[in-house]
């Protein structure tokens, strides 16, 4: 089987916007093998070939990070033959929320990552828990909570901030064109005015926004993401579950701590 490199396109026959495996290049350590994670925006319009395509490439399940209303919006093709569903629904914002002028994309993340951390754990832990075989990811655009999760794998992975974030900012340029013209097109129908700040929600990545949030609200106060998610939850048995999945080679990392480590034991304010 042949597995797409980190830069190629996804096949036309997906359908789906922002789709790629989220393997290393060689060169980055630790590596992460090819064909076992994978991200993208929704799928709900994948064709039966799209589906057919995503049994090929060995991914089985599906973890779809949609909310309900938004699922019940835009039903998902999948459960499927041989690829499972899994529905962790993570909120993105409030209703109230989504009209604020002030909310930003930093502000956004931020509070993601403070106020959705135990949303954030169990979409981890469902990619640590699923059964064998590659595993997508995605939610509407495959950029915010997806993004916030991936970060957080690939950090407990132990790939540098660097490498989180380039594969973060990749996004932005696998939704230019089709997938933001239509989503620009739909919310400019439904009355809303779409300025900079809002385009930048909808389906910017700018590298900087998720490395100040990271820092912020991962780094500073828990010291690693691994420490963050046994915070709120996760099991060590759950992260070990996690490097023995995705690095091509034996974990090297120590054992989990027995249980996490609170911001006052790191020092945070």
């Amino acid at each position: 089987m042949t597995v797409p490199s980190l830069t190629s396109p996804p096949p036309a026959q997906l359908a789906t916007a922002n789709f790629r495996d989220v393997a290393r290049p060689a060169g980055v350590v630790p590596l992460i093998a090819p064909g076992r994670l994978f991200r993208s925006a929704s799928p709900h319009e994948m064709p039966a070939a799209g589906v057919d395509h995503i049994r090929r490439l060995g991914i089985r399940t599906v973890i779809d990070l949609r909310s309900e209303v938004e699922t019940a919006a835009r039903p998902s093709v999948f459960p499927a033959p041989q690829v499972e569903l899994v529905h962790v629904p993570l909120e993105l914002m409030g209703a109230a929320e989504s009209h604020r002028t002030e909310l930003t994309l930093d502000a956004l993340y931020s509070r993601m990552l403070v106020e959705r951390a135990d949303g954030l754990m169990r979409a981890v832990r469902a990619v640590a828990r699923a059964p064998r075989g590659g595993v997508l990811v995605h939610c509407t655009a495959g950029k915010d909570r997806t993004g916030l999760t991936v970060a957080l794998i690939l950090s407990v992975l132990g790939a540098p901030m660097d490498t989180i974030v380039d594969d973060y900012a990749m996004t932005e340029s696998l939704l230019a064109g089709p997938w933001t013209d239509s989503m620009v097109a739909a919310l400019t129908a439904a009355g809303m005015r779409i300025d900079e700040r809002l385009l930048q929600i909808l389906a910017g990545s700018p590298a900087e926004v998720l490395a100040t949030a990271f820092a912020a609200h991962v780094l500073a106060p828990w010291g690693d993401a691994a420490a963050y998610l046994l915070a709120h939850g996760l099991a060590a048995e759950e992260l070990t579950a996690l490097r023995d999945r995705f690095l091509l080679s034996p974990s090297p990392f120590p054992a989990a701590a027995s249980r996490p480590v609170t911001p006052s034991e790191k020092g945070a304010p």
